[in-house]
C-alpha cells in the first residue's frame, strides 16, 4: 500500500473515531502499526493532526479543510 493511501485511511479513521492511539488507528484502518505511525508523523509535520499522551486527533484546520472539501459539488 502506498504512503498516500495510508495517509488517507488514517485521516478517514480519525474523522470517524476522533481521538485514538496509533495502534487503534492502524487496526481500524486495516494497515500495520508502523505505517500508521509514519502517516501520523507526516500529518503532524503538516499541521493536520495533533497528539498528546499517545492519542492522536485531527487539528481544527484539518477538520475545517475536510468540511470544505465535502461541501464542494462534484
Amino acid at each position: 500500500m502506498d504512503k498516500q493511501t495510508c495517509t488517507q485511511l488514517v485521516v478517514q479513521t480519525l474523522q470517524l473515531s476522533g481521538k485514538a492511539p496509533a495502534r487503534e488507528i492502524a487496526t481500524r484502518s486495516g494497515i500495520d502499526n508502523s505505517s500508521s505511525i509514519f502517516a501520523l508523523l507526516a500529518l503532524e509535520t503538516q499541521g493536520k493532526v495533533q497528539q498528546l499522551n499517545g492519542y492522536w486527533w485531527l487539528s481544527e484546520s484539518a477538520v475545517e479543510e475536510l468540511a470544505q472539501e465535502e461541501g464542494k459539488p462534484s
